[in-house]
């Protein structure tokens, strides 16, 4: 998410990175469901 606010404020690091905007926030949406998916697995059958 570092890299979306940055490049919000930076429109020049569109070069650097060769990604859109929408492309950084599609794959930080991708990432976080990974995640969340992977530790909801994790976690599902544990009693904490």
């Amino acid at each position: 998410m570092f890299n979306v606010a940055f490049q919000f404020l930076t429109p020049s690091t569109i070069h650097t990175s060769l990604l859109s905007d929408g492309e950084l926030i599609i794959g930080n949406l991708v990432w976080a469901a990974l995640f969340i998916a992977v530790g909801y697995y994790a976690f599902k059958k544990k009693r904490i």
